[in-house]
């Protein structure tokens, strides 16, 4: 049987996502999915890749791990407003809402390789926690950032 915390996380996203039961294993499954490649060729996000948009903030990831700004993905729930404070401030202040969606929405892609879903860290909190006993895909958050190291230095 699946990690008793994995399953408690798992249920608690989940609650807010499905309407009945069977819609669980296909939802879970959908959150788990990490295709870098899918994403870039994706035409919802073609702006996003164009404009370079996923390339620099890929970049800004991968210089906030290299730097230790993201140790704490999985237990500090103040990381990912840190690294979205810093690709704010890298790519372009945004003073309205809607300019920082657009600032921010490419993290998103990057690390999830979805434009929707959980919020980053309840999501990556309940990652940490699978196991073997997980009966589909899992791409770790280590995995995620190899992928976008591999991308795109």
């Amino acid at each position: 049987e699946a990690s008793g915390e994995f399953v408690e996380r798992a249920c608690a996203l989940l609650k807010e996502r499905i309407a009945v039961l069977p819609e669980a294993g296909q939802q879970l499954r959908e959150m788990l999915a990490y295709d870098l490649d899918a994403m870039l060729a994706d035409e919802r996000f073609k702006a996003y890749v164009d404009s370079g948009a996923i390339r620099d903030t890929a970049a800004i990831i991968l210089q906030a791990k290299a730097d230790g700004e993201l140790d704490g993905v999985g237990v500090d729930g103040e990381v990912f407003k840190k690294l979205a404070g810093r690709i704010c401030a890298e790519r372009g202040s945004a003073k309205k809402k809607a300019q920082r969606r657009q600032l921010i929405a490419p993290m998103r892609l990057c690390l999830t390789s979805s434009d929707h879903g959980p919020e980053l860290a309840r999501f990556f909190a309940m990652l940490r926690h699978a196991d073997g006993n997980v009966l589909c895909e899992v791409v770790p958050f280590e995995e995620r950032l190899q992928a976008l190291r591999k991308k795109f230095e």
